[in-house]
């Protein structure tokens, strides 16, 4: 598994958008993508999922209730880019909270890029 740090500033530079969102389609992941609110995850998860058709996100789902997105999130026939506030709203979480976090929504972490949006 892979943490990626992206600057938040970047992503709203469409030059340095392609640049990142280039860089993320190439891992062949699925995508989780922890930011602080506003911080561009939005802004990133749509330009991954227009940028390479491989990849869909919850928005794209009828989705119910947050066991409704774990149990589509097993389900990997495409790849996924989600987004996700950082748990605790600490940008500055460890990677390897990160990755326990993920492990504990039942995800498989050998199958997920964890990308840390950072506000700098």
């Amino acid at each position: 598994m892979v943490v990626v740090p992206v600057e938040s500033s970047k992503i709203f530079v469409s030059s340095e958008l392609n640049k990142i969102v280039e860089e993320l389609v190439s891992y062949n992941s699925n995508l989780i993508i922890f930011g602080l609110p506003n911080s561009g995850k939005s802004t990133l998860v749509k330009r991954v999922c227009s940028f390479d058709p491989r990849f869909k996100t919850l928005e794209h789902e009828e989705v119910l209730s947050a066991e409704d997105n774990k149990r589509l999130l097993r389900k990997c026939r495409k790849l996924w880019c989600v987004g996700h506030q950082y748990p605790t709203q600490n940008q500055n979480v460890s990677a390897d909270y990160l990755q326990w976090f993920v492990a504990g929504m039942g995800l498989d972490i050998g199958k997920w890029a964890i990308i840390r949006i950072l506000l700098i």
